[in-house]
C-alpha cells in the first residue's frame, strides 16, 4: 500500500500464463514496488502495466477506497480484467478468467484447485453481499476448502485490506492469527 491508499497484490498467474521465466527482466516485485513509489491514481498503476513487460505469469489486484481492478500480466501482454456477471466484485486466485485470452479453465487438481477456490468466494460473495465488512472478509478467508471456502493446507498468507482506512489484516494459517496493521502509521512522513 502507498501513501495515496493504493493496495496491491499479488498472485501466480502459472496455470493460465504458463512457466516461462525470463531472468533478463526486472522482477515482478521490484516493477510492482516501483508502480506503488510513483502512482497516485489507478489510472496511472495501469499505464505502467500497460507499459512494463513481466518476468513470469502473474495476476495483481489493485485497489483504492472506491474501485478493484484485477490485471493479469503473462509475460507478453496485460489486460485488465472487469467484473461482468457481479458489478462491484473481484475476486481473484491463480487462474486468468478474463474471456478474450480464449484460454481453457485449468485442471483443479493440477493447479491449486484455483477454478473451484475462486467459484467458492464468488458464491461466498453473493451470500454475504451487502454485508461484507472487515470482519465479514475474515470469516469468508478462514473457510477451508472443504466447508465450501478457498484456504487450504498450501495457504501461506492471507490478506484483508481496507484501502479507505489504510488498514491492512494480515495472517499465517496455522503460525499467526488476524493481525491488524495500521498502515497509515507506517506511510506517515518521518519529522526531520
Amino acid at each position: 500500500m502507498n501513501e495515496k491508499g493504493i493496495f496491491l497484490e499479488l498472485n501466480n498467474g502459472m496455470p493460465s500464463g504458463g512457466a516461462l521465466w525470463y531472468d533478463s527482466r526486472v522482477p515482478a516485485v521490484v516493477e510492482l514496488f516501483s508502480f506503488l513509489l510513483e502512482a497516485s491514481t489507478l489510472d496511472e498503476i495501469e499505464s505502467f502495466f500497460k507499459t512494463t513487460k513481466a518476468n513470469f505469469a502473474y495476476i495483481v489486484g489493485v485497489a483504492d477506497g472506491q474501485t478493484a481492478r484485477c490485471f493479469e500480466w503473462p509475460v507478453f501482454e496485460v489486460k485488465r480484467r472487469e467484473s461482468h456477471s457481479r458489478l462491484g466484485l473481484t475476486v481473484l486466485t491463480n487462474h486468468f478468467t478474463e474471456f478474450s485470452w480464449g484460454l481453457p479453465r485449468p485442471d483443479d487438481k493440477r493447479f491449486w484447485m484455483t477454478r473451484t477456490r475462486r467459484q467458492n468466494l464468488l458464491t461466498l460473495a453473493k451470500h454475504f453481499k451487502g454485508s461484507i465488512n472487515d470482519k465479514v472478509m475474515k470469516d469468508i478467508m478462514d473457510t477451508r476448502i472443504e466447508d465450501l471456502g478457498a484456504t487450504t493446507d498450501m495457504t501461506v498468507y492471507q490478506l484483508v485490506v481496507v484501502p479507505e482506512r489504510y488498514e491492512l489484516w494480515f495472517k499465517l494459517p496455522g503460525v499467526q492469527d488476524w493481525s491488524l496493521i495500521d498502515m497509515r502509521a507506517l506511510l506517515k512522513p518521518r519529522e526531520e
